[in-house]
């Protein structure tokens, strides 16, 4: 596991963790709602535009985490230039879509459930980009 490798996890954790904090504190954060999305969304974008130099680098990176290591179950995430293009899209449409609500959602008691339902489903989609079979080593190598 390599640093880079590791930045993989906050792709998935930074949309989960605001919009838990969104739905925990949704009284205290009506207000800054879009905000706490954008600045998670953001940062998403941010860190895969990060990856970029890693992944010229290397080709791929990949992060293996275990979890439950008897029944061979864990966290296997991989992102190659196929999917860092998808990522990308991903992560754009999201924080385009956050800061297009700002401009028409009212604001109530519903709207950290809003953007918190929002960033739940922007982690799935970036989820299943990054998701991996460590049984399955396939790499790309070059034919002589």
């Amino acid at each position: 596991m390599n640093g880079p490798s590791v930045w993989l996890t906050v792709i998935l954790i930074s949309p989960l963790a605001a919009a838990v904090a969104l739905f925990a504190l949704r009284r205290h954060t009506v207000p800054y709602a879009g905000y706490i999305a954008a600045a998670a969304a953001g940062l998403t974008f941010a860190v895969t535009g990060a990856l970029i130099p890693s992944l010229r680098n290397d080709g791929y990176l990949s992060l293996y985490l275990e979890w439950i290591p008897s029944a061979h179950i864990g966290l296997a995430l991989r992102l190659d230039w196929l999917g860092l293009l998808f990522l990308f899209t991903e992560a754009a449409v999201t924080l385009m879509a956050i800061i297009y609500a700002w401009g028409y959602h009212r604001l109530d008691e519903r709207t950290p459930y809003f953007y918190g339902l929002l960033l739940l489903f922007s982690a799935g989609m970036a989820g299943t980009v990054l998701a991996d079979d460590p049984r399955l080593d396939v790499r790309l190598v070059p034919t002589p």
